[in-house]
């Protein structure tokens, strides 16, 4: 089925569209009167049908757009428009070049025009036409009904008749169907919550820095344990630094599923490339539970990586090619730990230290 489609919004610079043509008049009086978070906004101009779609981001005055243009021809199942632009709007946040989530996890603009970034625009077109060309479902537009105006517009709810829609759609100049909640895909709730849970975990070792940081100054005072608190103070600071300056706030950030592990950064060739975070299921082989540091062609390679394991071991130190070179490795089950060498991600060369608990003294007595 032959149909135009426009990407269209407003953007960090103001409005903007592709293609960049006289439909930017129709455009902007969709958006006028667009109230809702999520609607559908349909024009009809003699033979002409626009089905235009506006998704209102969480920065006030911003929003993003699309439109389907026909000739001739009408649609006969409006609503189901919803879904084909509301997959879209997921599909642009996980790939975080047009859209992406922000700290709090609202959906905003990743650019200020959407000529930064045309590629990107012209694949999110071809997305939105093979979608509709496969599950369109068109009749013939009937003639122009001449005791109407125009520029009236004719306003409903997603829950009303789709028949009073669909003939109102092409009575009238402008149909707008408002959608008030459920907008957000599946998909994109799934971000969400993954995002959310690492701002969780980012607050949470925070706090343990703040509470390392004093233990580490009781420990000098006594003169007792410096080594070992000194190393695990910097591991948590250094995971903070990362976390906050690198994960959270990236130039792009990009929502990936490699099939080991759910991953939020950058992409090169389609593999993570950059300062990432990998998110790992819970039944991973390895018992992985997230990797915080640097990709390079979708291999874990940095001098200052971090790897907890769901037992609540972690490794901080150099990766090269997914193993372990030099660092540090922490054992929750006997509170020791490794700094070294390793191969195969196994210690190899350096020194273990021993943290066991020997005995506990209550009231000058030992305890058993």
């Amino acid at each position: 089925m032959n149909c135009t489609v426009y990407v269209f919004g407003n953007l960090g610079d103001g409005y903007t569209q592709y293609p960049n043509d006289y439909a930017k008049e129709i455009f902007q009086n969709f958006c006028a009167k667009a109230t809702e978070s999520s609607q559908i906004a349909i024009h009809r101009d003699n033979n002409l049908m626009y089905y235009g779609y506006i998704r209102k981001l969480d920065e006030k005055t911003q929003y993003i757009g699309f439109c389907i243009l026909l000739n001739g021809l009408m649609l006969s199942h409006i609503t189901s428009l919803f879904s084909v632009f509301e997959n879209a709007v997921a599909d642009l946040v996980a790939r975080g070049i047009i859209l992406q989530f922000n700290e709090q996890g609202d959906v905003v603009s990743s650019l200020n025009n959407l000529n930064e970034k045309q590629q990107e625009v012209e694949r999110i077109i071809s997305v939105i036409q093979k979608v509709y060309d496969y599950n369109n479902d068109v009749k013939n537009l009937p003639p122009v009904s001449y005791g109407i105006s125009k520029s009236d517009v004719k306003t409903f709810f997603e829950s009303d008749k789709s028949d009073d829609i669909i003939n109102a759609s092409c009575k009238y100049g402008y149909t707008f169907i408002y959608k008030t909640k459920n907008f957000n895909t599946i998909q994109l709730n799934s971000f969400k919550k993954i995002l959310s849970n690492v701002c969780q975990k980012r607050d949470e070792y925070k706090k343990q820095s703040e509470s390392l940081k004093l233990q580490l100054n009781k420990a000098k005072a006594k003169q007792r344990n410096t080594t070992w608190v000194s190393i695990l103070g910097g591991i948590v600071l250094i995971l903070g630094i990362i976390i906050w300056n690198k994960v959270l706030y990236p130039s792009e950030v990009t929502h990936y599923e490699t099939g080991e592990f759910v991953y939020y950064g950058p992409l090169k060739n389609n593999k993570p490339h950059g300062v990432g975070v990998a998110i790992y299921p819970t039944n991973d082989v390895d018992g992985r539970k997230y990797y915080i540091g640097n990709f390079v062609n979708g291999e874990r390679q940095d001098n200052d990586a971090i790897l907890f394991y769901q037992d609540g071991d972690y490794y901080y130190g150099s990766m090269n090619g997914d193993k372990w070179e030099n660092g540090v490795l922490y054992m929750n089950s006997d509170n020791s730990h490794f700094t070294g060498d390793f191969y195969n991600n196994e210690p190899y060369n350096g020194i273990w230290y021993d943290h066991k608990e020997l005995y506990r003294i209550a009231y000058g007595v030992k305890v058993q």
